[in-house]
Order: structure tokens, then sequence, then C-alpha cells
């Protein structure tokens, strides 16, 4: 199939929402798609997450494919491209947030269910170094059990802050409790 038949096809997505071009559009790249995919996310699931989301997405903006800029396929191997380093970005955060949970979960404060006190308090010294802003962060997402954004919005705060001032109140947390002493 060409190129112009490509278009034909994105152009009556974008304006008469046609499903049958949607259709077409999807068996002859599918392939595509699913193929980059399977590379840089492995097969399974994800890929096939990812498959849908930029099928998805050209459902929803077929109007933003501009033929002057490049080919069909090479549109959707970009939006396939940058859906794929979304996901690897956000499996990279949640290791990140795994490792963050699991050194506040083993040295719990004192008081905290299921804490062994003596990590409960080197953790309780640990936080009382913290600056107040970073301190009320930690303990209003990991011990008041609010998300990150339900933090923001509770401080009055932009998210991007909270994130940031968790972030800093983690690396000197885990400086300190990885030294088994409060520095």
């Amino acid at each position: 199939m060409s190129e112009d038949d490509n278009a034909s096809l994105l152009n009556a997505v974008a304006l008469k929402r046609d499903l049958p071009a949607f259709e077409g559009l999807y068996d002859r790249h599918r392939r595509l798609v699913y193929g980059i995919a399977c590379r840089m996310m492995g097969e399974g699931h994800e890929a096939e997450d990812v498959l849908q989301e930029v099928f998805l997405r050209v459902w929803e903006r077929a109007g933003t494919y501009d033929a002057t800029r490049g080919s069909a396929p090479a549109w959707l191997a970009v939006m396939t491209r940058s859906r794929c380093l979304d996901r690897l970005r956000q499996r990279s955060r949640r290791r990140e947030q795994a490792v963050d949970n699991n050194i506040l979960e083993n040295n719990a404060p004192a008081g905290w269910v299921g804490a062994d006190p003596e990590q409960g308090r080197i953790l309780a010294e640990a936080l009382k170094t913290l600056p107040k802003d970073q301190r009320v962060a930690v303990e209003t997402v990991y011990f008041k059990g609010l998300t990150q954004l339900q933090t923001a919005q509770s401080l009055k705060l932009p998210l991007g802050t909270v994130k940031g001032r968790l972030r800093l109140a983690m690396d000197k947390l885990a400086l300190a409790l990885g030294a088994g002493r409060v520095q």
C-alpha cells in the first residue's frame, strides 16, 4: 500500500472518525508497532499495552500527522518509541520508589506497627535532622499513607515541589540509615 493510501486513511480517521479506515491502518501497521514495542519492552503484556496505546493515540490524534515530515510508518514508529520510553521511565521510577519504601519499611519510626524499636529510634532521629518541609512531606506520604498528589493538594504545593522534597529527603535518609547512624 502506498504512502498516499496511508495519508488518506489517516485523513479519514481524523476528519470522519472512519472506523474502517482506522481498522485498515491497524491491520497494515500493527506488526511494525508491536515489533518495536517487543524489542524495547520485551514480549508480553507491556508490548501489547503499548500497541493499544499507540493506536488509541492514532484514533485521537490522526489529525496531527503531517506527511511532509515523514511517512505514516515513521510517525507510528516514533510514537511507539516515545510510549516505550515513557513506560521504561515509569518502570525505573517504580523501582526507585520500591527502594525508597523499603528503606522506610525496614527502618520504621518508633511506635509504628511492626517496627524494630532500635530501627524505629534510628529513623526517628534521622527524620529529626531533615528540614521541616522535607520531613512533613516524608511523614505525609510514608506514615499517613497519602499519595504524592494528595500530599501536594493537602499542603497546597505543586506536585513537583513535593516530589523534589521527597527525593532530597530520601537521599539524606538513605545516607543516614545506610551508615546505620544519624549524620
